[in-house]
């Protein structure tokens, strides 16, 4: 039992100790403290975004729109008030 307990503690410093140093640190916590101890702030990554909008679309490929007509080589133009179908 005493054995047990022996090990037991040793395991426990010596993941502790580990922790403390950066090239060895597994917890992001501990990473993080240790940056900042430092004197560097990390910040998350931001994922690049945008805005897209399509005003034309034109295909050699066969597409029906909802009444069933063939829209291929035809092209769509979106908000395009002189056809009544564009939606």
């Amino acid at each position: 039992m005493i054995a047990f307990l022996g090990q037991n503690l040793s395991f426990r410093i010596d993941l502790n100790a580990r922790e403390n140093f950066l090239e060895t640190a597994e917890r992001r916590e501990s990473i993080l403290r240790l940056a900042r101890m430092l004197a560097y702030n990390p910040r998350r990554n931001q994922c690049a975004n945008g805005l897209l909008k399509i005003t034309t679309v034109k295909s050699t490929e066969n597409i029906y729109d909802s009444n069933g007509l063939n829209l291929a080589t035809t092209t769509v133009k979106w908000n395009d008030h002189t056809n009544i179908n564009y939606f």
